[in-house]
């Protein structure tokens, strides 16, 4: 007699002595034996089980029922056999069911046990578009734990992200994800039937008590959740008191000038020229593209442009109620070592494609503030500060604009010198004067100026000493004070800029003439109370004109 042959009653006797792996074996045997002990099997599989949780005293160990053991113990073949044969756990009792909230809230990470129940209501109708969106909210954190560098955009921090708004980083859970779904796909696969199969809201849960965790969109940074939910119609103007619209948020969120989720949004419909206010503010607010210049984002704020920003808007950035300006401005007037010149000049030349006003001013703390005054005063390197002033002189900006006092940018950056540090006023002397020199305009040099400071430094000098031609014997001068050293410094400028005139100004010019007077007539005293010949100075200036 075959195997495949034996009688029911000895296949039955026999299988009551066996294990789970051997009785598996035996249903594999044929169908005959399959059917025939179909109900054993799932006798034992539906079995109460104990709970894990330790005990001393082996006569009080809690039981609990199978299918809440296999899910607390991550068993997805024997969730699965269960579900396929009803059991579900529901508690007929009070009519709840416990164990599919468990599966579908926050923490739970074995998303193919979850997929199941989502699965076996979905069969039974149960599976409303609520308590679908609701899933997709408590899911979707799970996204913030798949580790492949390849599906998270690498502008945006989405861990960060995280920790801000769900509280915390669990690294327990973490690792479960990476382990049931390392690359996220499954994850990925079912908000997808959330969505179109059971009509989850794409925007947001609206169970939610607070609107601090934002909408969908501002709890993702994978691609493919992301554009789910914009393809299924998620509000791209969505915001609250706490959260801006999502265009704002992932400017701010952006790490390092990628795009590609910004694109996203704007092929999408996304205003980029929406203007964002906290709750009852009148004035003020965030525009994307001034986001996304503050924190040198140049590579998004040109796919701002190219989608619709306006270059020419002017507005009052977000967090200041005292500065009205420009993008070109804020463009010129940034600096940050981490970004490099090159990606910035190209933002700034691309503005200027566009038709963008070169000579229109800002208004910061009350001072005008032109578009070559922002060059100037600008903290990057003071050789890529010659380079910006020279690329705006080429396309066009005006030095001899005046400010509401009349002044044009030479004369202002020499008035706002008397404030600043004397290394920093004398870095953005060097600037007009390299400029000067390079491009030949007389106008840039601070010929009226240095003159009115040397000869102020002169006159304190010789007060200090008391000196006049008739007598006191200059070869006995104490040279270690203050104004001394003043003169000094100022008379080696003085001599840079006169050769700069001398190279560059008409013979009639009127400022240059009297700086030479001015040398021919004090060049002798100054060398005898300085007590040596000075040479001129050299570029850049490691002081500026006090």
């Amino acid at each position: 007699m075959p195997f495949s042959a034996l009688p029911n009653e000895l296949v039955l006797g026999t299988a009551s002595y066996l294990n789970a792996a051997s009785l598996s074996s035996l249903c594999k045997v044929s169908w005959r034996y399959y059917s025939l002990l179909e109900g054993e099997i799932f006798k034992r599989a539906n079995a109460p089980r104990p709970k894990s949780t330790r005990s001393t005293d082996a006569s009080n160990v809690e039981l609990i029922p199978a299918i809440e053991w296999a899910v607390a113990n991550e068993r997805k073949l024997l969730v699965q056999y269960l579900l396929k044969r009803d059991v579900m756990g529901v508690n007929t009792e009070t009519n709840s069911w416990d164990l599919f909230c468990t599966v579908t809230n926050k923490g739970y990470a074995h998303i193919d046990i979850t997929s199941l129940f989502i699965h076996k209501t979905g069969e039974l109708g149960w599976l409303e578009p609520a308590d679908a969106t609701r899933i997709l909210h408590n899911i979707l954190p799970n996204m913030f734990y798949v580790k492949n560098s390849h599906l998270k955009q690498q502008g945006y921090s989405a861990v960060s992200a995280h920790k801000r708004q769900d509280g915390g980083y669990d690294m327990d859970q973490e690792q479960k994800v990476r382990r049931h779904d390392p690359d996220g796909s499954k994850t990925v696969k079912l908000i997808e039937e959330l969505l179109s199969t059971y009509g989850a809201d794409p925007t947001r849960y609206s169970g939610e008590d607070s609107p601090e965790f934002g909408s969908f969109l501002h709890r993702t940074a994978d691609y493919r959740v992301f554009e789910l939910l914009i393809d299924h119609g998620a509000d791209l103007e969505w915001s609250s008191s706490l959260r801006w619209p999502i265009l704002h948020h992932l400017i701010s969120e952006n790490n390092k000038d990628d795009s590609t989720l910004v694109r996203a949004v704007l092929e999408a419909g996304a205003d980029p020229n929406q203007l964002w206010r906290e709750w009852g503010a009148t004035s003020g607010g965030a525009l994307p593209i001034d986001l996304a210049i503050r924190k040198g984002l140049f590579r998004v704020a040109k796919t701002l442009l190219k989608h619709g920003a306006s270059g020419d808007v002017r507005y009052t950035p977000y967090g200041y109620h005292n500065i009205e300006t420009t993008p070109l401005i804020q463009a010129v007037r940034f600096s940050d070592v981490s970004v490099r010149f090159e990606v910035q000049s190209k933002f700034i030349d691309d503005l200027l494609e566009r038709g963008t006003s070169l000579n229109d001013y800002a208004t910061i703390y009350g001072q005008q503030v032109f578009p070559l005054d922002a060059a100037v005063t600008n903290r990057m390197v003071w050789t890529d500060r010659v380079d910006l002033v020279r690329m705006l002189l080429s396309r066009g900006a005006d030095p001899e604009k005046q400010d509401q006092y009349g002044r044009n940018l030479t004369q202002r950056t020499m008035h706002e010198a008397r404030t600043r540090p004397k290394d920093v006023a004398g870095l953005e002397l060097s600037v007009l004067l390299r400029v000067a020199l390079d491009l030949k305009i007389p106008a840039l040099l601070p010929g009226e100026h240095v003159l009115e400071i040397t000869t102020e430094a002169l006159a304190d000098a010789m007060e200090t000493y008391k000196i006049t031609n008739s007598r006191y014997s200059l070869e006995h001068l104490n040279r270690s004070t203050s104004s001394h050293k003043t003169l000094k410094g100022v008379w080696a400028i003085f001599q840079l800029i006169l050769n700069a005139y001398k190279q560059i100004a008409r013979p009639d010019d009127n400022v240059a003439s009297m700086l030479l007077k001015f040398w021919v007539l004090n060049d002798g005293m100054i060398k005898r109370v300085l007590g040596e010949k000075t040479p001129a100075a050299v570029l850049p200036l490691p002081i500026g004109l006090g």
